[in-house]
């Protein structure tokens, strides 16, 4: 990204600490990049066939993709030794329209429209905080005071 962001003198994302924002100008760029990876997508399949029925095409969030699916690859490699996965790491959750995917890892509902949704886990937050929270006139002792405190 930062080499077409230098070959084209122009800034696409605005980095964040844990994210990437699109620009204006990306965003602009953003549906004839996509065009344009949809005609090469289908120029491919049209000579070569269909050879990446094959892989296991699986799309995730990155967190997901690092903590949660490498340590399950062994059992299911055991189970479909001859299978290849292809893991996708997405940046933006919710634009999976038109995506050329087997399976899509996701956070939320369980109801998008137009698709079949397994819950994968239960998700357990707790807030954590360093002793010298626990103590003093804002002490941590239950999550209403969680206001008085900076979150990350």
């Amino acid at each position: 990204v930062k080499m077409l962001e230098h070959y084209l003198r122009e800034t696409l994302f605005e980095r964040k600490p844990c994210s990437l924002v699109l620009t204006k100008v990306g965003a602009a760029y953003l549906p004839k990049v996509r065009d344009g990876l949809e005609r090469l997508a289908a120029g491919t399949e049209e000579v070569f066939g269909l050879r990446r029925c094959e892989v296991l095409t699986v799309r995730a969030q990155v967190g997901y993709s690092v903590n949660w699916i490498p340590p399950r690859l062994p059992g299911f490699f055991h189970h479909q030794p001859e299978t290849q996965v292809r893991l996708v790491s997405s940046v933006w959750g919710e634009q999976f329209e038109n995506a050329r995917l087997d399976l899509d890892i996701r956070y939320g509902t369980g109801r998008w429209p137009g698709y079949k949704a397994d819950r994968l886990t239960w998700d357990e937050l707790k807030p954590v905080c360093t002793p010298s929270v626990l103590q003093g006139k804002h002490a941590m002792r239950n999550p209403d005071i969680l206001s008085h405190h900076r979150l990350l």
